[in-house]
């Protein structure tokens, strides 16, 4: 039988599956789709060598021609899939939806913005289009499917139940402070789900804080018992922080007397100096950026003391955040080094994207550093298999949470945690079949990141 034997130290071929995180990394973007119409199915005969790049030697036609199909183990294949589709779901980070999601059109909710017509010619786009038409069972036409569910959402509890039920989503961990405006009680019934909250220092805090204090000590004292009584009262899992849509993540210790005075200064000047448009066009107080890290410091030493993790957002926004480079999680070195947040438990947000393979260093490197891979599955859509390799790469495979990073319709609850499984089942299969992994670990692993491990970070 014939091997890879130009590069067999990196390839091995098993169910037309090859171990692409041991390609170089310039070559990573290669994946099992790209091979699939090259290995066992096509003779290089076939293949116009015009259509493919050749001056690599891992391109796919060197590739094709160093390998023979050889038969899957369908046994561990089929358990798999079966097995992940049983599996239940903590969402980890999402935000709500309310009754009047039953009137939306859905696919103007997958886009970060832009306009309909480029929307329209997206992968996204297209990956939920067919989604929701093989799950309303009609055929691939905008007006059918929009009809059908429009039909289904008038009984609007049970049309949200099947989608809950049809992706096992058992719990979501949800951020009250985005939009649409309802009340965690009026969320909490109308999904067949249980919900955990989780408190946002966000920038309508900050403005709180800053317009209705007289005096530093007053400030902080509402701040405090603000954060206090939401983990007391309102017993949220975790705070969250946005710092990173601000004055970024390049956040420094600042101590209390410094902070006093910068807090003097501020309310004895013109204050609307700091105050910028963003955040759903409103104006908000963007700084003083050393004031904003003496709080968000302040924060992270309550999480310590009442032993809740921290969300920390990073890598991607809305349209309005102000400048992405100050979201990459590398940012946070000054926190990440510092002695006593050291015992503060790290959750940062979207896997850090477009920086994910930074976010996995530091989750390596730091045991308080976890990565949750929200925003992924709904808008990189078929990048999220590529990013759960750069995940699988360098983070241990017990701190990888799952989250949508869901809001505003069901759909988006429902199509992440499929995708997400997918791709799980695709990647593990993947490592299996090449013996990197055995069948029970590999199960496991996906059990970890789609419930187990969010379940033993936030005590749920």
């Amino acid at each position: 039988m014939l091997r890879a034997e130009a590069c067999e130290s990196y390839c091995r071929c098993r169910c037309c599956s090859v171990a692409f995180h041991e390609l170089s990394q310039s070559h990573r973007a290669l994946s099992q789709r790209t091979l699939y119409p090259l290995i066992g199915l096509v003779t290089p005969g076939q293949i116009n060598k015009s259509l493919f790049w050749s001056t690599s030697s891992f391109s796919p036609l060197r590739m094709a021609n160093n390998f023979k199909h050889e038969p899957a183990d369908l046994g561990v294949v089929t358990r798999l899939l079966n097995d992940l589709n049983d599996l239940k779901v903590v969402d980890g980070h999402c935000h709500m939806f309310s009754e009047e999601a039953k009137e939306s059109n859905p696919f103007e909710k997958f886009t970060l913005g832009g306009k309909m017509e480029d929307i329209k010619n997206t992968m996204l786009y297209h990956h939920v289009f067919n989604k929701m038409s093989k799950m309303l069972s009609c055929e691939p036409a905008l007006d059918k499917i929009l009809e059908i569910r429009r039909k289904k959402a008038e009984r609007f509890s049970e049309y949200i139940s099947y989608l809950f039920n049809d992706a096992r989503i058992d719990t979501l961990i949800v951020d009250t402070g985005y939009p649409p405006t309802i009340t965690i009680d009026q969320f909490e019934k109308l999904v067949p789900a249980k919900i955990y909250r989780v408190f946002r220092i966000d920038e309508n805090l900050f403005d709180e804080l800053l317009d209705n204090s007289e005096d530093f000590d007053e400030m902080l004292d509402n701040y405090l018992e603000t954060l206090n009584r939401a983990i007391k009262e309102e017993k949220v899992v975790a705070l969250k922080s946005i710092i990173a849509y601000t004055t970024g993540l390049h956040i420094k210790k600042v101590e209390e007397q410094e902070a006093e005075s910068i807090f003097k200064k501020f309310i004895s000047s013109d204050k609307s100096r700091f105050k910028e448009t963003y955040s759903f066009k409103m104006q908000h107080y963007v700084g003083p950026k050393k004031l904003r890290d003496f709080l968000f410091w302040r924060a992270l030493e309550m999480c310590i003391k009442e032993d809740i993790p921290m969300q920390i957002h990073t890598g991607d926004g809305d349209i309005d955040m102000r400048d992405l480079s100050n979201a990459n999680p590398l940012l946070l070195h000054h926190v990440l080094n510092d002695k006593e947040l050291s015992k503060a438990k790290l959750v940062l947000l979207h896997a850090g994207y477009p920086y994910v393979d930074r976010l996995g260093f530091l989750a390596n490197l730091h045991p308080n550093v976890y990565m949750d891979i929200s925003f992924i599955p709904l808008f990189a859509s078929i990048g999220i298999f590529y990013r759960l390799v750069n995940a699988f790469e360098m983070v241990p495979l017990t701190k990888i949470l799952y989250g949508s990073d869901a809001f505003q319709v069901p759909e988006m609850y429902w199509f992440s945690a499929k995708l997400v499984k997918e791709s799980l089942r695709e990647l593990l299969e993947q490592e299996v079949n090449r013996g990197a992994l055995d069948e029970g670990y590999a199960y496991k692993v996906a059990e970890m990141i789609l419930s187990e491990n969010a379940r033993r970070l936030y005590k749920i």
